[in-house]
């Protein structure tokens, strides 16, 4: 006769309800410690992260919104104008170190209340947690590659000769380094371990959702008269969202395209040309300069006698020379352009260097999609980071625990939550969505 508990149940019967109950609890101690208001709704919080990516760029003066030569030429600007930018760039880039020491200091504070009071696997769910909602590591993120590509155009380090130019280029290399090396080089080994499995885990549950819906559902509609919609319309919010955020990684590339042809619209036409153009006037603009003064200098055809007699030499010849650009003197052709200073960084640079931009470099191109994805995908790796701790803790199955984790960012939780934290909350809601 098996033993009754106090509430009428066998005990073996209760047991695996007081292990889930205690699973429960366990990630619950884990979660308690996380800001609340780092965890809002994933459409806002891909909003926040696009946000964030694009006041970095701004306040970092981000170079690949234009060219080396232009770059460089602003590098080298001291006019009241630009001693004026920088000065602003100082403030704001203070501003921003301002708001990532205290978003570093609540963040060392969970830790550390943490590791008080939890012990094992906690621990590392609680390390993975605080640095997948972080701010900061957004903000880290989107700051990838700024400084590199500044050095690498310059050829050196990126400190201007300017006072307030070299302390505003000084505050941008230390919040990089700072931001990189504590947030970003974890996040690396983070999301090899728990955003894999979760992203494993929502692919599988999609998966189940599919077939659930096309095939388990109609059935239950001709047999029982009656369906189960509800994790329909738990996945149908998220797949939502994932389509948000491929938007806004295609408005920001959109974005920024348009700005960079509105700016240097003869660098945007000869891509063009050189991608969908073709037959005798590419291959002509695809000529060497020598090439092209030598061919002008011989005595069969002269510039501006190709109907005339001095046109002696081959008709076709004359007829493809007649579609480079000419200059209104009847000269050759020239480099256009006044020469940089003596001292300047673009003395001895080529004309492709000097105009090397997104348009024209696809490895750069391609770094800085990839920058912007992880940027505006952050939210999907806290979703993961979330799923693989409850499944890790035994909570619930990649199923279970990927819809449980998707329901329960609401938008009413949440502004109860932003409306509880009161004037406390100020500074890290601006600091998440800018």
């Amino acid at each position: 006769m098996a033993v009754v508990a106090q509430h009428g149940l066998p005990r073996d019967s209760a047991a695996p309800t007081e292990q889930r109950q205690s699973r429960r609890r366990a990630m619950a101690d884990v979660e308690h410690f996380l800001s609340p208001l780092f965890r809002p709704p994933l459409g806002l919080a891909v909003t926040g992260a696009a946000l964030k990516y694009v006041a970095t760029t701004i306040i970092l003066a981000d170079p690949l919104l234009r060219t080396r030569g232009d770059f460089i030429r602003e590098r080298e600007d001291s006019g009241m104008g630009a001693r004026l930018q920088r000065l602003a760039l100082l403030v704001g880039r203070g501003v921003f170190i301002g708001l990532a020491a205290a978003c570093f200091e609540q963040d060392r504070v969970i830790l550390s209340e943490g590791f008080r009071h939890l012990s094992g696997l906690q621990c590392c769910h609680l390390v993975a947690m605080v640095l997948a909602f972080s701010p900061n590591t957004v903000a880290a993120v989107a700051a990838v590659g700024i400084i590199e590509v500044k050095a690498a155009w310059l050829n050196g380090f990126p400190i201007n000769s300017c006072f307030y130019g070299s302390l505003a280029d000084a505050a941008a290399v230390a919040y990089v380094a700072f931001m990189g090396l504590v947030y970003l080089l974890p996040l690396l080994v983070i999301s090899t371990i728990y955003g894999i499995p979760g992203l494993c885990a929502i692919a599988w549950s999609f998966s189940c959702e599919f077939v659930f819906g096309f095939v388990v559902r109609p059935w239950q509609l001709l047999t029982q008269g009656r369906a189960d919609f509800s994790s329909f319309w738990i996945v149908l919010p998220a797949v939502a969202v994932f389509m948000l955020a491929v938007l806004q990684i295609l408005l920001i590339a959109y974005c920024v395209c348009v700005i960079l042809e509105k700016r240097y619209p003869q660098i945007a036409q000869q891509e063009k040309n050189k991608n969908g153009g073709g037959g005798r006037s590419r291959l002509v603009r695809e000529m060497p300069a020598h090439v092209i003064g030598l061919m002008r200098e011989l005595g069969g055809w002269k510039v501006g006698a190709e109907h005339s007699k001095d046109a002696i030499g081959d008709s076709s010849c004359s007829a493809e020379l007649e579609l480079l650009p000419k200059a209104s003197d009847g000269k050759d052709v020239e480099i256009s352009g006044a020469q940089p200073p003596r001292g300047s960084r673009l003395c001895g640079m080529a004309a492709h260097e000097e105009d090397q931009c997104l348009l024209n470099d696809t490895t750069l191109g391609a770094i800085w999609m990839m920058k912007v994805t992880g940027c505006i995908a952050m939210p999907l790796l806290q979703v993961c980071v979330v799923i693989t701790a409850k499944v890790l803790l035994g909570q619930a199955g990649p199923w279970g625990a990927t819809l449980e984790v998707f329901s329960e960012r609401s938008w009413t939780k949440y502004f109860q939550q932003i409306w509880s934290s009161g004037s406390s909350g100020v500074l890290p809601i601006l600091w998440y969505y800018t």
